[in-house]
């Protein structure tokens, strides 16, 4: 699903997106072009744990594997916490574990090392649908490179 700039929202997920995500019983990925030369070489999955972040890990790794990839997944955990389990099928991807008070903050620094960036709408990224246009939405305006946003499916509990 392509992006556009809602005419009566200010939020970047809003309007039909908004609508889209929240009523498919369907995986959703909404892509948003930042001058991504496709394919893209260096994909980075910013991972929390969440269903959403399952899934966008999920399509990331179809990506890398199609298109012979970098898979990096980044866990960003608070201070002195534990990483959560990381489990994709395909490419073993590279870890890296950050410890940080602000997840977007970290988010969108290694985001300038890759191409594109794979990302649920967790709560931890501050997308979640239930709040948008409550939240500044900041990692999807300030990440320096293209996004996949990507909402899991609401089947048999998997997401919300």
């Amino acid at each position: 699903m392509g992006w556009h700039k809602p005419v009566w929202s200010r939020t970047v997920l809003g309007g039909t997106v908004e609508g889209v995500m929240r009523a498919s019983g369907a995986d959703v990925a909404v892509f948003i072009d930042r001058g991504l030369a496709w394919p893209a070489r260096r994909v980075l999955v910013p991972f929390a744990g969440s269903p959403h972040d399952r899934a966008a890990l999920a399509l990331a790794a179809r990506v890398a594997v199609r298109h012979a990839a970098v898979l990096t997944v980044l866990c960003v955990v608070r201070p002195g916490a534990a990483a959560p389990r990381v489990d994709v099928a395909g490419p073993v991807p590279v870890l890296q574990i950050v410890e940080s008070t602000s997840p977007i903050d970290a988010v969108v620094r290694a985001a300038a090392a890759h191409d594109l960036v794979v990302l649920g709408v967790g709560e931890g990224w501050e997308l979640e649908p239930h709040v948008f246009g409550l939240r500044s939405e900041r990692l999807v305006a300030d990440c320096p490179t293209s996004l996949l946003v990507v909402r899991g499916r609401a089947e048999n509990g998997a997401a919300t």
